[in-house]
């Protein structure tokens, strides 16, 4: 079943094979500008809003027929490309986004040194 996607990252999940994230964050933020007056308490003056961002952490498992270092090169690949990617999760478009910054996290290794798990966390802002 897919789950979503990053662009031509598919997130899914079936009995034979599992690639997908464990957790999601969004945030997202407004600008507003202090006018400091002599005498008195600063006026508030809404400048607008930010772009969204959002966290993902892939889990990657060689158990669930994931090819890590494949999967791991692709995100990589695009964000040195600063490639813009749809947001797609259950279905549902979240957004254009680019990948601002990658960090993994080496989970487990098998006898001769291959990694077997691997998290990466994914920070993704809003590309408008």
């Amino acid at each position: 079943m897919i789950i979503g996607s990053l662009g031509n990252f598919i997130f899914m999940a079936s009995s034979l094979y599992t690639k997908t994230f464990n957790s999601f964050s969004c945030s997202s933020s407004a600008r507003w500008i202090e006018h400091k007056i002599i005498g008195e308490k600063p006026k508030l003056q809404f400048d607008g809003v930010d772009l969204k961002q959002i966290e993902l952490s892939i889990h990657l498992n060689r158990f669930f027929k994931v090819d890590i270092p494949k999967e791991k090169e692709k995100l990589e690949k695009y964000m040195e490309e600063g490639k813009v990617l749809r947001l797609i999760i259950g279905g549902e478009k979240i957004g254009n986004y680019v990948i601002t910054s990658l960090n993994e996290e080496h989970k487990a290794f098998n006898a001769i040194g291959k990694v077997t798990k691997m998290d990466i966390k994914v920070s993704l802002k809003e590309y408008n």
